[in-house]
């Protein structure tokens, strides 16, 4: 009995000089881990303000450049200052239209045969200024629109032989054009500061000068309005 009593007398001071502690337990709704599924973001991706991209692509002749031209491979190099979802920059390109035959056929009411026309390749330059829009639709991944307005310098040689009135002529033409380009396209993050990029772009470019024949300026192929399609892929360099 006096052994039990000993054992029972320690516990009870053990008891008050150590108190059991509470156990806490934490819970939340909403408490859960999120995984970053991607290793870069975009807003680790907009840190990179200088743009550098290297594209080429195919464009397509639409209309009157349809009929005489070629689908043709095209080259540009543009630059980008991004802020957040907006850029503004410039491009220059090189494209170079092939004809889809060597000879044209012509005809009017009155005429005993048919007249013939025969082009050069037709070569342009564009020139452009940029302005894009970003919209992000998950970590890797955006949806790119806007336009540009450029200055097309074109060239192109060719021969006219008629019967009535007769004419064999050959002119030249190297002309600077206006142009707008709207376009639409996606951006996807490949690494830390390179993306790929695609882009559908529509391409009006039109005749300037004056319609005075003795303005300095004249131009006989005022209002004459072209207009082709190009679809460009690329990398983007950010830094």
């Amino acid at each position: 009995m006096l052994i039990i009593l000993i054992f029972n007398f320690k516990s009870e001071a053990q008891s008050r000089r150590y108190p059991k502690r509470k156990q806490y337990s934490y819970k939340h709704k909403n408490h859960k881990r999120k995984r970053n599924k991607s290793r870069y973001s975009f807003n680790q991706k907009n840190d990179f303000n200088h743009n550098i991209s290297l594209l080429s692509g195919y464009n397509f002749g639409l209309g009157n450049m349809n009929t005489i031209y070629k689908p043709t491979p095209g080259f540009y190099l543009n630059y980008l200052y991004r802020e957040d979802n907006m850029a503004f920059g410039g491009q220059i390109g090189y494209l170079n239209f092939q004809t889809r035959q060597d000879t044209f056929y012509i005809w009017d009411n009155g005429w005993d045969e048919l007249g013939i026309v025969q082009y050069s390749n037709l070569l342009i330059i564009p020139l452009e200024g940029l302005w894009r829009y970003y919209l992000p639709i998950t970590n890797q991944f955006e949806l790119v629109t806007g336009f540009g307005l450029g200055y097309y310098y074109t060239k192109v040689d060719y021969t006219v032989d008629i019967p009535d009135p007769a004419i064999n002529a050959s002119y030249s033409f190297l002309e600077g054009k206006g142009a707008v380009t709207p376009i639409l396209g996606f951006q996807y993050n490949l690494a830390n500061n390179v993306d790929f990029f695609f882009s559908s772009k529509y391409n009006l470019f039109f005749s300037l000068g004056s319609a005075d024949e003795n303005d300095i300026e004249y131009n006989s192929n005022l209002g004459q309005v072209d207009h082709f399609i190009s679809t460009n892929l690329g990398l983007v360099l950010k830094f």
